[in-house]
């Protein structure tokens, strides 16, 4: 059944100015940012082996990312320590080291790898979703129905935000490994604004069509018209 919107719509596409093809605005993935984020091992606590005899005293005081920091300035203090100068057991390097074992050293390497990757994917979809929102609202002058600017720069405004907050800390994580972190998840919000690139580019295709069926598509609007009247 044809209804008034619909033809008032139609009009405006092809009794006004003729309608002209239109560019899709693209479309985005987002895919393995989730895949980042969901990974276990943000939330778990990564310190050292517990099989050496300082591990105890490193895991009471809980300063398992600080002795890490120092282990630069351990192996440059020529027996002694780097904070007090006092004089260190023989064994305390070889201590740390064990300490620091292959698994926390793999772990650490993990989350620099994805830190890199979290910064890089997020900056080329900042880009790509920039660039789809300049092309939404440039084709508001043709026939087309865009949701609302307003709710638009909202959903853009949240997406960038969560993207600062979780840089912060994936950084705190690999600065700290021992800290246990939870993501805010980009899914919802993503998923807001793929549903509006999806909106604007079924509009872009109805147009397309009116495009390569045009004198069709008016004499079917002369028709409906008349149906309608």
């Amino acid at each position: 059944k044809v209804v008034l919107e619909e033809l008032e719509q139609r009009s405006k596409t092809i009794f006004g100015q003729p309608p002209q093809n239109i560019q899709f605005i693209g479309t985005i993935d987002y895919t393995p940012l989730l895949e980042i984020e969901s990974d276990p091992i943000f939330g778990k606590k990564i310190i050292g082996s517990g099989d050496v005899p300082i591990a105890a005293l490193i895991k009471k005081l809980e300063n398992n990312d600080w002795v890490h920091k120092g282990r630069a300035y351990l192996e440059n203090s020529d027996g002694l320590c780097p904070f007090c100068q006092q004089e260190l057991p023989k064994d305390m390097l070889e201590q740390i080291e064990s300490f620091f074992d292959h698994s926390y050293m793999l772990n650490k390497k993990t989350l620099d790898d994805y830190k890199t990757s979290y910064f890089i994917q997020t900056d080329l979809l900042i880009q790509r979703i920039d660039i789809i929102i300049e092309n939404i609202f440039s084709i508001k002058t043709h026939s087309i129905r865009i949701p609302d600017e307003e709710l638009i720069s909202s959903y853009h405004q949240t997406f960038v935000a969560i993207i600062k907050e979780n840089r912060e800390k994936i950084s705190n994580k690999c600065k700290e490994p021992s800290l246990s972190i939870a993501f805010t998840s980009l899914k919802d919000i993503l998923e807001k604004i793929l549903s509006i690139i999806i909106i604007v580019n079924k509009e872009i295709e109805e147009n397309n069509k009116i495009v390569s069926n045009y004198k069709e598509e008016w004499n079917r609007l002369i028709n409906d018209i008349w149906h309608f009247l």
